[in-house]
């Protein structure tokens, strides 16, 4: 029996090795080895978003393939800062057993700003390139770490004053960089006022707004702006003075130019920034288009749809869409623009240059189209139109001279001596007299414009820009040491000397004849009457 049962198994058993034998012959074979490294790509970790100087959440993986996709094992891959100023970290030296080899990255610290890693593949016995794998990551701001002024301080604010006063700061993170979505808590830390919200929130620019109506006590103020408690706060300093100027608004940065469109709106060059800014007829509403370079003067279309610039700083001459407060063309001016005018007629802009030329550009082609030659230094304009008479008057700072042009042909006619050095120019009315601002003499001319004398001189310490009335009765004139200067004309007599406290600069007219604008250095439009 157990022989027969050996005999049994060792049949089956037979059989069994044989099948197994017969399988492994049809379906058994060897596993094709792992080529060479051929290619690197980002498997894990790329187009990531981080803070400004924080490592990555999630590590960048680059993996190593032959020929066929497979994975490489053991094969050296270098990872590289290709843009940024960020590190790497934990850097992986060779692939693992999938091919994969890993690295940390830490970002640099200029938010919104996309940084590059490269991975490299290198043959490793000849040192050949064999392909790279780019990594991208952008930058965010990190936490609110501080915050900071954007407003003037001291905010010089008349006695008296009930005009609300904008309040502009900036919340930042560790390295600078605008900070948006921040709660900031204002408060009035010393004398008396009332502000418009007890918290406010960043913008997408990291800024944070408020207003302070001044109180009826005439002291000076102190308004705390926080991040919660007395972590990164900043103040506010309003200074209460008797005896100066009444604001109209307050500017984001210091204001140089100004003009009115019909509809009562102001625009402001912000000389210091590059941007011009719109203030509505509520004086505090704004809002402010980006223009580059150093905007001087500024005028407004009579359909008030587009402003011009005159840009010290890009030598152009910028268009600005008053609707949207967008820039929207730019002329090229030979020389750098300094100073400009609207024609009568709405159709040129006329603009001066730093040396000794005017340029009439063409509204609608945004070409120019005539050029004229000037003294040297071309500031102030002044128009003369009538039937028979298309003249354009144009003061040269370092000439001391007016010179006379044909509009129509763009000759020059003449040069009124006047000496000194003129700046703002008006025309009268009735086309009879010229009234020159006249800075290093110290006076106001007023010059007979056919003849070309000067007929009286009035001093003006510093006499700079110059408006007159619709009526023809009164000049308004700013001031270098940073007074308005009131003149009855029929009187030849200052009405009244206002300081601002700051430095006016271009300034209007408004339509009632009895009130003028100028634009502040200080950072304010300042409103003065007759």
């Amino acid at each position: 029996m157990l022989g027969f049962r050996s005999h049994a198994m060792g049949c089956w058993g037979g059989k069994i090795l044989l099948a197994l034998g017969l399988l492994g012959c049809e379906g058994g074979t060897e596993p094709e080895p792992i080529g060479p490294p051929v290619s690197v790509t980002a498997s894990a970790g790329n187009q990531q978003h981080g803070a400004a100087g924080q490592t990555l959440l999630a590590p960048i993986a680059a993996r190593v393939s032959d020929a066929n996709g497979r994975g490489v094992p053991n094969v050296p891959v270098e990872f590289r800062i290709l843009a940024g100023t960020g590190d790497l970290e934990s850097v992986g030296a060779r692939t693992n057993g999938a091919g994969v080899v890993t690295a940390r990255w830490r970002l640099g610290t200029f938010a919104g700003h996309e940084e590059r890693v490269v991975a490299t593949l290198l043959d490793t016995l000849t040192g050949a390139l064999l392909d790279t794998a780019i990594f991208t990551a952008t930058v965010t701001a990190g936490p609110p770490a501080a915050i900071i002024t954007l407003s003037n301080s001291p905010i010089v604010v008349p006695a008296g004053h009930t005009t609300p006063v904008p309040l502009r700061a900036m919340v930042i993170d560790a390295f600078g960089n605008a900070a948006a979505g921040a709660t900031v808590t204002w408060t009035v830390v010393t004398g008396e006022g009332s502000l418009a919200v007890g918290t406010s929130t960043s913008d997408s620019q990291g800024v944070a707004t408020n207003s302070l109506t001044p109180g009826a006590s005439g002291t000076d103020i102190e308004v705390r702006a926080s991040l919660g408690g007395t972590f990164g706060a900043t103040s506010f300093y309003l200074s209460v003075r008797p005896g100066i100027t009444a604001r109209f608004a307050y500017l984001t940065s210091g204001g140089f130019g100004i003009a009115r469109a019909p509809g009562g709106q102001l625009l402001v060059s912000l000389i210091n920034r590059g941007e011009v800014e719109r203030i509505s007829t509520n004086p505090t509403a704004s809002s402010v288009a980006t223009v580059g370079g150093i905007p001087v003067v500024v005028a407004v279309d009579a359909a008030g749809q587009f402003a011009y610039a005159a840009d010290m700083g890009k030598g152009v001459l910028a268009i600005v869409d008053v609707a949207s407060m967008t820039k929207v063309a730019e002329v090229d001016i030979p020389g750098d623009a300094h100073s400009l005018a609207m024609s009568p007629r709405g159709d040129r802009v006329y603009v001066t240059n730093t040396q000794n030329s005017v340029f009439a550009v063409d509204v609608a082609t945004r070409a120019i189209v005539r050029t004229s030659p000037t003294a040297s230094g071309p500031w102030g304009i002044a128009f003369w139109t009538t039937p028979t008479d298309s003249l354009m008057y144009v003061t040269a700072r370092e000439g001391g001279v007016i010179t006379e042009i044909d509009m129509r042909t763009g000759s020059a006619l003449r040069g009124l001596m006047v000496g000194g050095r003129p700046h703002g120019i008006a025309m009268a009315p009735n086309g009879s007299t010229l009234y020159v601002a006249d800075d290093s003499g110290d006076r106001v001319l007023f010059v007979d414009r056919v003849s070309g004398a000067i007929a009286q001189s009035i001093p003006v310490a510093g006499a700079f820009g110059i408006a007159i009335s619709p009526d023809g009765n009164t000049l308004f004139v700013t001031t270098n040491p940073g007074q308005i200067v009131v003149i009855d004309i029929p009187s030849v007599a200052v009405r009244k000397r206002e300081s601002t406290e700051g430095q006016p600069r271009q300034i209007l007219v408004l339509p009632d004849g009895n009130t003028a604008l100028a634009a502040n250095l200080g950072g304010w439009i300042d409103m003065i009457t007759r």
